[in-house]
C-alpha cells in the first residue's frame, strides 16, 4: 500500500509491504514492521506510484519516510 499526504509542511509518503498469508494475522506485530519507502515498494511491485507529481517532489517523497509524521 502506498500513502501520500500533503499538509502545511509539504508532501509526505509512506509504503507498507506485507505478504498475504492464509495462516493468520499477527495482531501483536506493530504496523511499523511493514513500513518501506515508496522506492522500495515500487521495486517490489513494479508500479510507479505518484507519477503525476512533479519529478522533484516525487523523487523526494519516494526515497524516505517519517514514522512520526504518520503517527507510528
Amino acid at each position: 500500500m502506498a500513502c501520500l499526504m500533503k499538509n502545511s509542511i509539504g508532501y509526505r509518503a509512506i509504503g507498507f509491504w506485507a505478504e498475504q498469508q492464509a495462516s493468520k494475522w499477527h495482531d501483536d506485530e506493530p504496523l511499523s514492521d511493514y513500513v518501506v519507502t515508496i522506492d522500495e515498494l515500487e521495486e517490489l511491485t513494479g508500479i510507479d506510484f505518484f507519477c503525476n507529481l512533479p519529478d522533484d517532489i516525487e523523487n523526494d517523497v519516494e526515497r524516505k519516510f517519517s514514522l512520526k509524521a504518520w503517527g507510528l
